[in-house]
């Protein structure tokens, strides 16, 4: 388990540190694609929230997950988790203590609090009327 995640935690940090932000190779965790875009530094509380687009192949519907982590830590993706998604989310944005997801096509599964109180927000999707928790 400690092996998983640190193992897990470098393939965090080697896609942060590459130009591509993918991660090729397999990892512990099943042997999908975890693609790190669109981390958002927070002024407030003095954290970073990132999209991991998640890809296990042709025949597993493809993921994206809201990951948190403190502005100089590196995110790990079994604790860092804060939201859940089927679908790839399009863009995430700090207002306040709170995240702002653009949903795109993107459907929500787990959300979880944020840090002092923080929520996470969806925008609806052109023609909605849906609003977030």
């Amino acid at each position: 388990m400690t092996a998983t995640l640190v193992f897990n935690s470098l393939l965090i940090s080697m896609a942060l540190a590459a130009p591509s932000n993918r991660i090729e190779s397999e990892s512990p965790m099943g042997g999908c694609d975890y693609v790190v875009r669109n981390v958002v530094q927070s002024a407030e509380v003095r954290i970073k929230a990132a999209i991991v687009d998640v890809q296990c192949g042709a025949t597993t519907r493809n993921a994206s997950w809201i990951v948190l982590a403190g502005k100089d830590s590196d995110f790990s993706y079994e604790k860092d988790r804060a939201a859940s998604f089927n679908g790839a989310i399009s863009e995430i944005e700090w207002s306040g203590s709170d995240i702002v997801v653009s949903l795109g096509l993107a459907t929500p599964v787990k959300i979880e609090k944020l840090p002092r109180g923080g929520s996470i927000f969806f925008l609806p999707r052109a023609g909605s009327e849906e609003a977030g928790l």
